[in-house]
């Protein structure tokens, strides 16, 4: 994704936006399917080394889960910003001024490596996605 400078996060602030949101569309292709995206929650961690790690859960008829290549795209607040919001054009302008708009997004790049027949990892990892949306007083997994 192309990002003005002026418009940069630093990855700290991007990696934190992503973890908040909690939910981006995994997009990834095989020679099978070719590209599938599929939109679905996720915790995002970091390691004792720093490496960053976004647990999700595909559920097993998702034969995407299968896929090895990566990009999650966790999109922000997105607004149309109309050419009457923006001030006028210089007379000497060689392009008019035209409607924008203002998001904000962030992609996250990786491999996938899969869990499969880990159950323990599994419960544990379905107990703190749902907690994160859930809530303290929500729905609980046993």
């Amino acid at each position: 994704m192309y990002v003005t400078n002026a418009y940069r996060m630093d990855e700290d602030e991007a990696l934190q936006l992503a973890s908040d949101i909690g939910v981006g569309q995994f997009i990834s292709s095989s020679p099978e399917t070719g590209l599938e995206a599929t939109i679905m929650p996720f915790v995002l961690k970091r390691d004792e080394s720093g490496q960053v790690h976004v647990q999700a859960h595909f559920a097993k008829v998702n034969r995407q889960w299968e896929d090895s290549e990566v990009m999650i795209i966790v999109q922000g607040p997105t607004a149309y910003v109309s050419g009457v919001d923006q001030p006028p054009e210089p007379d000497d302008a060689k392009m008019p001024r035209v409607p924008s708009l203002d998001y904000v997004a962030v992609h996250l790049k990786g491999i996938m490596r899969h869990r499969d027949g880990d159950t323990a990892f599994a419960t544990a990892h379905l107990k703190e996605l749902v907690e994160k949306f859930d809530g303290p007083s929500g729905f609980r997994v046993r």
